[in-house]
């Protein structure tokens, strides 16, 4: 009996082993190009396949998708679409459990045509948006992307693969109405596109992808607000007015600090009952996803806690002005990379400063993510004032008058310190030719509280200031730039010279030397006549020799910086 009921159950497992590898290794049936699935859609272009794909494979003339080149899809599977008109229509594996790359072709057979491909759009599902002309084939192709070594992801190969129109609101003309707030909507983005006139935001040129709301308060508000937080791609925001393409942008935002980093945005505007202000959501880079959009009456989480102050200067000189904020609790916000998680404030700051009366904004002097102002040589007595906004809003300062005299026994002591010239200005455009640039540099380094010196050697405790000016060429004077640092660094029993440079104000990486990679050290600084560049404050972590430089680069390519360096050996 025992000899019997082995026997079974032998049986049993080489069919059950049979059925197994007969179910696992079956293929889809749109493995194939020639076999793809037809794509029906309702009369709303709405269509939803699922499938398993788990055992797809590749055929041999089968080109892979440009843009998963560095990893070969482990298998695809194959839909054709065909309409009667021209339409824009979107594709997407959300709800997919692994990670697929989306693309369509067009041809009569391997190899095709690539029109479009998307990898990882907001996770690790794909979408995109095409331009379908009547009457062609086109053939949606998914693909598994092969896993990278040393990665694991369990999936079962479920595909679910859909078909939609565009966002009813992908045009500005279509725009979204917002009728009161406060007002919160989900939607999805994909499909989305920029239209023919339409100008991408100041704060992100090359995002794409965008959506449109109108808002026409029916009451003034010192400040409402508009976030994407919550949404599951990179957004960008921005607000316009107008009535046609090109519009004018009020506000911008990207990547904002709230209460966490994120790739969402937040900004804050004042607004004027009666007034249309169309908002605009867009993808960084032609990012689509889920949109969450929230907007309600803001309250500013910062206040001033300095005004800017008068002072007194001789003829031709420059100074400093500052202004200092606080939180809502009274505590002092720290300017800086790096401070905003300690200062308890939404981020970015911007300070933008104007000459003139308080409110008056027809006369911009400088807008930056930095505190201080340095005035140009001045001949006349000046007023100066700033605004300060961030994501929650804005403030504006009380005005500092800046006179000028002639009596040394009239000036106050917050004039800009007198720094080394650092050599003759270097600076070469776009295809790497040297020009020439009226701008000037310069600079110093201060240990522990002393004089500013261009080539210096300190102690690893000692406490130092590094500081720069630059006295910008006058037909750059207004222009918006990144201001870059870098250094050229060797250490103690180390053969070799290395390269870094600082972006975003904190971030040290290396540089390859080649002038169109520089990191922004500061970015969309608007020049004035004269800038001040806070390079380094504190004490350095390491011993060796650095030498420091710094300049701009312009929106055109060009690069302007100092040819002689900072010169510090650290022992």
């Amino acid at each position: 009996m025992s000899i019997l009921i082995n026997l079974q159950k032998a049986i049993g497992a080489v069919l059950l082993s049979l059925l197994l590898v007969t179910v696992g290794f079956a293929a889809p049936t749109n493995d194939d190009l020639n076999k793809a699935i037809t794509i029906n859609p309702d009369t709303n272009l709405s269509y939803s396949h699922t499938q398993n794909t788990k055992d797809a494979t590749l055929q041999l003339a089968e080109k892979l998708p440009n843009c998963s080149q560095d990893r070969e899809p482990d298998g695809s599977v194959w839909y054709q679409y065909t309409s009667s008109a021209d339409q824009r229509v979107t594709f997407s594996t959300r709800g997919s459990d692994y990670d697929t790359v989306l693309s369509v072709w067009t041809g009569a057979g391997h190899p095709l045509t690539e029109v479009a491909c998307n990898d990882d759009n907001g996770g690790l599902a794909s979408e995109l948006g095409v331009n379908i002309a009547a009457g062609t084939i086109y053939y949606v192709n998914i693909s598994a992307k092969a896993k990278s070594p040393g990665v694991i992801l369990e999936d079962t190969g479920l595909l679910i693969l859909t078909m939609s129109a565009p966002p009813a609101n992908d045009n500005w003309a279509n725009a979204t109405f917002i009728v009161e707030i406060p007002y919160q909507l989900t939607q999805a983005t994909g499909g989305a596109s920029l239209e023919k006139s339409e100008t991408a935001p100041s704060c992100a040129p090359t995002a794409d992808s965008s959506v449109w709301f109108l808002y026409t308060p029916t009451t003034d508000y010192n400040g409402v607000s508009f976030s994407t937080a919550g949404s599951n791609y990179d957004t960008v925001l921005s607000v316009w007015q107008g009535d046609g393409f090109p519009l004018t942008e009020l506000l911008c935002s990207d990547n904002a600090v709230v209460e966490e980093q994120s790739l969402t945005s937040y900004l804050t505007v004042p607004v004027t009952a009666n007034t249309s202000y169309y908002i605009d959501v867009s993808g960084v880079a032609g990012g689509s996803g889920q949109l969450n959009l929230k907007v309600q009456e803001s309250q500013r989480d910062f206040n001033i806690a300095i005004q800017p102050a008068d002072t007194t200067i001789l003829v031709g000189k420059m100074t400093v002005l500052t202004v200092e904020l606080s939180n809502l609790e009274g505590k002092t916000i720290v300017t800086g990379i790096g401070d905003q998680w300690a200062n308890g404030t939404a981020e970015p700051f911007v300070y933008a400063w104007y000459e003139g009366d308080s409110g008056d904004t027809s006369h911009l002097v400088a807008s930056s993510d930095n505190n201080t102002l340095v005035t140009p040589a001045l001949d006349k007595t000046t007023r100066y004032w700033a605004q300060i906004t961030n994501p929650t809003g804005r403030v504006n300062s009380q005005v500092a008058t800046v006179t000028v005299t002639d009596n040394p026994n009239d000036v106050t002591d917050n004039t800009v310190p007198s720094l080394p010239t650092l050599g003759p200005t270097q600076a070469i455009d776009s295809t790497g030719q040297s020009i020439t640039v009226a701008s000037t540099f310069t600079g110093g380094i201060s240990i522990n509280g002393g004089e500013y010196l261009p080539k210096a050697a300190q102690n690893l405790a000692d406490t130092v200031d590094v500081l720069g000016f630059i006295m910008v060429a006058p037909e750059h004077v207004g222009e918006t730039v990144n201001i870059f640092v870098y250094a050229e660094t060797t250490f103690p029993n180390v053969e070799g010279t290395f390269y870094y440079m600082l972006r975003d104000g904190l971030n040290i990486e290396v540089w390859n030397q080649q002038p169109a990679d520089l990191a922004a050290f500061k970015r969309n600084v608007k020049l004035a006549s004269t800038v001040k560049v806070s390079l380094y404050q504190g004490t350095f972590f390491y011993t060796g020799a650095l030498k420091i430089y710094f300049g701009y680069q312009l929106s055109n390519g060009t690069v302007v910086s100092s040819s002689e360096p900072i010169d510090v050996t650290i022992n």
